[in-house]
């Protein structure tokens, strides 16, 4: 163009470089337009770069991150006499914001509104955008108001639809509804994006009506679902654990002719492997490829966890090393979660020669990477390699949090060390940290291990003292304590607390205290006091059943003094929820489980020949024979709480008498581990770490 005669008009260089840009070649364009420059100078031929050229160009160093060059432009423009435009500084806004700067972006638009330069709906929306991004929604707000109240410039559909994104990724769904209400009420009409937006808000907060209302809204208003829209509901399916369902919504997306991304097939993806459907979701994998739709870091990343979490860690490693053959670089993720899976089948080692190859090829390590490795090597007993690399965190400039701390004096404790571990437990808050409740309880842990329960039990108050709530973990830690060292009357007023305070006792907190109470160790009092809270313990598990508002059989045990099974059902007329005890050995009923029916129905079948002579939890029986409704217990059994049982104590156990007895769920927080309680007879679910050890912490 440069060599043609006549030379084309400065509007058709602006075209070309409009297409180039278009096409992201920032730095083509900006030579172009140099060249274009020095020809207007040196040249008395008209070809000089106009304001249009320079906004070119002012676009191009902002994306380009060179914003600074940018304003530089800004400069020339003034220099050269010519009238900077709207384009002109929304661009420059935007380039600001691009870049983190929306500080400054916003100090420029007040700037320029200030001397009488009017923005438009475009600069209004990029710094609402911007704001949005920051997590400053309020202000963003305000500045929507400021648009409605001047009048000159409305704020229209993408506004709207912005702050409504972002209110929703905030979790103030609500308040994202009620803006979509004035929006609607103003005229302005909702889009794809705004729909999309409100009904992931929805489904994050599990209020499924409210989307689905909104998805035949979009179909009443002739609104198609566009792939945003279709992988919303893909990942909301496959999180709910209805993966089947989302893959419908795959196949029902197609057929319509939309072409699901990336982030869809990741999303069906991440929901098998979540189901430990690790075969399939490498079939969702073969199919996108086969549509054409290339996989990225992350989507291998999914497929890596999926390995990993199936312990098929050679087969992750595989596809590990797929990726780099494949032009892909693994990010920090991906080097994390093949980390943690080669941890989970304990092979350290290598956990450490990848965190080596991770820093070679340019990939800084977090303290998600350190705190995964740490607590392999304590497992694995390799403390001076943990204390090594304790070192590396701090030499390579990173902060160690209280999680990398509680690991470390975690394997201090646990090494024997535990004078170490109490120094730099109490070293704590000189490093700025304040301990959590589960660093508190590994400390409280190595000291109950060591036998020192007058500390640990000081340890306990003082972190009351400082505003640290205990929890299960904490109190089943210290009772353990006591009652390994017998000292039973301080295990029963924490036990006590414990109760008070709505925690459950683990499987081998509850162990304990039926050995100590089937021998003759126990003074009367105290064999009184474990037996009244037994009691009141089998009437807050009834209690529970009730409040979970369960539908299927919730079992529990209680050792050697109650073996029952309580069945939790809703009438026919569901006006009100009866509670019935009895082995299904012991009923005549010809369903594979036990029936549901409820109380006054069994009683009246005779389906139990022997249920009034068979041992019943307290909190279901009254002294008459008749059934009760746990969510409300009559006053008499209400005063029984903290008297002694009523029924006698059975010497011999219930499960020794049947062929079978259910197996005891205890409401624990995290259910991990089968463990077989060969005094019971019976297989308890307990706690992670809920052995007599203790290994959880909360």
């Amino acid at each position: 163009m440069l060599h043609t005669r006549p030379l084309p008009k400065i509007r058709q260089f602006n075209q070309l470089l409009g297409a180039i840009v278009k096409m992201k070649h920032y730095s083509v364009a900006i030579s172009l337009i140099r060249r274009l420059h020095l020809l207007g100078i040196t040249s008395s031929r008209l070809v000089k770069p106009d304001i249009y050229t320079f906004n070119i160009a002012i676009n191009c160093f902002c994306h380009s991150n060179r914003v600074g060059f940018a304003f530089s432009i800004l400069g020339k423009i003034f220099k050269l006499g010519l009238e900077p435009d709207c384009a002109t500084f929304t661009t420059l806004i935007k380039g600001l914001c691009l870049n983190g700067n929306v500080g400054q972006a916003v100090r420029v638009f007040d700037e320029i509104v200030q001397k009488g330069f009017q923005p438009n709906l475009i600069t209004y929306g990029t710094i609402i955008n911007g704001l949005c991004k920051i997590g400053n929604t309020r202000a963003a707000i305000l500045l929507l108001k400021d648009m409605e109240r001047i009048g000159s410039c409305q704020p229209g559909v993408v506004q709207y639809s912005t702050i409504i994104d972002s209110l929703c990724k905030d979790k103030q769904v609500n308040d994202a509804l009620n803006m979509f209400s004035n929006m609607a009420g103003k005229g302005i009409m909702p889009d794809v994006f705004t729909y999309t937006s409100l009904i992931h808000g929805l489904c994050n907060l599990g209020q499924w009506k409210e989307a689905v209302g909104l998805l035949s809204e979009m179909t009443t208003r002739n609104i198609s679902l566009n792939v945003q829209t279709y992988s919303v509901l893909v990942d909301t399916l496959c999180k709910e654990g209805m993966v089947k369902d989302a893959h419908k919504v795959l196949d029902l997306m197609i057929q319509r002719g939309v072409e699901p991304n990336t982030i869809t097939y990741s999303a069906l993806m991440d929901g098998y492997c979540l189901h430990g459907k690790i075969a399939d979701a490498r079939k969702i994998l073969e199919f996108m490829k086969a549509r054409g739709c290339e996989p990225n870091v992350f989507t291998y990343s999914i497929l890596i966890n999926g390995y990993s979490k199936s312990k098929r860690i050679d087969e992750a490693l595989r596809l590990f090393n797929d990726i780099s053959r494949k032009g892909l670089i693994p990010n920090t993720v991906t080097y994390n979660t093949i980390i943690g899976g080669l941890c989970d089948v304990g092979r350290p080692l290598d956990a450490c020669a990848l965190l080596d190859e991770m820093q070679t090829h340019g990939q800084q390590p977090d303290l998600v990477t350190y705190s995964t490795l740490l607590v392999c090597l304590c497992k694995e007993k390799r403390l001076d390699e943990a204390l090594l690399l304790f070192k590396m965190i701090e030499d390579n400039g990173l902060v160690p949090n209280i999680v990398i701390y509680s690991i470390l004096i975690d394997g201090l404790c646990k090494a024997g060390k535990l004078d170490a571990a109490k120094e730099l437990f109490w070293s704590l808050p000189v490093k700025g940290l304040q301990p959590d409740t589960r660093s508190y309880n590994i400390m409280m842990n190595g000291l109950c291990k060591d036998g020192k329960l007058k500390e640990a039990n000081d340890l306990l108050k003082k972190m009351e003292e400082e505003g640290c709530s205990a929890n299960g973990f904490t109190y089943n830690i210290i009772v353990r304590g006591f009652l390994h060292n017998n000292e039973t009357s301080e295990a029963i007023q924490h036990l006590q607390k414990m109760l008070d305070s709505g925690f459950s006792a683990e499987a081998s907190t509850v162990d304990l205290v039926f050995n100590l109470l089937s021998t003759d160790r126990l003074d009367p009092l105290c064999k009184e006091e474990l037996q009244k809270w037994a009691v009141q313990y089998c009437f807050s598990l009834a209690d529970m059943s009730i409040q979970k508002q369960l539908d299927d059989v919730w079992p529990y045990d209680m050792g050697s003094f109650y073996s029952f099974k309580v069945l939790h059902t809703k009438n026919q007329k569901g006006d009100s929820d009866d509670v019935v005890c009895f082995p299904e050995e012991r009923c005549n009923l010809t369903s594979k489980s036990v029936a549901i029916i409820t109380a006054s129905e069994h009683l009246e079948r005779g389906t139990c020949a022997t249920f009034n002579s068979l041992p019943k939890p307290i909190s279901s029986i009254s002294p008459s024979g008749g059934v009760v409704n746990l969510a409300s217990p009559p006053p008499h059994l209400q005063n029984h709480r903290n008297g002694p049982p009523l029924q006698p104590l059975s010497t011999t156990p219930l499960s020794s008498q049947l062929p079978e007895v259910a197996a005891p769920l205890l409401p624990t927080k995290s259910l991990i581990s089968m463990v077989d309680s060969s005094r019971f007879g019976v297989v308890a679910i307990s706690a992670a770490g809920a052995g007599t050890g203790g290994g959880g912490f909360g």
